[in-house]
């Protein structure tokens, strides 16, 4: 059997599957992320700036990913900015963890900025 019109075909496909086909996200998955500031691990060569970050999600069981964000002044004043993604998952609707940034002993830390990148349900990622 031969296909004559595969659009028609994927159209049909999307309009039973929903947007789930494309891998999006349930709706209702929300989650929430609020960082504080901890004391600084300092070491020789560099320093781990600790923040104690705070998750809460609409749902009982969740992967909830965020980026952080930093910018970094470096010791010849130049400014970088990096983007780290991490996930966590959540089997409750708040949970806490420690999250470490290294930076070089000479540079500081400009800002800093924790945001929700996605959220998604136990079972659907």
């Amino acid at each position: 059997m031969r296909v004559r019109h595969p659009v028609a075909v994927a159209a049909v496909v999307l309009g039973l599957l929903g947007p789930w086909a494309l891998g999006a996200e349930r709706p209702g998955c929300r989650a929430e992320v609020r960082a504080t500031p901890r004391a600084d691990e300092v070491h020789a060569d560099y320093v781990y700036k600790v923040f104690g970050v705070e998750l809460e999600s609409s749902e009982d069981c969740a992967t909830v990913y965020v980026d952080f964000v930093a910018t970094e002044t470096l010791f010849n004043g130049e400014q970088i900015t990096v983007t780290v993604r991490g996930h966590r998952k959540v089997t409750s609707t708040h949970t806490t963890y420690k999250v470490k940034h290294r930076i070089a002993r000479d540079s500081e830390l400009a800002s800093w900025e924790f945001k929700v990148a996605r959220c998604a349900v136990c079972g659907l990622e």
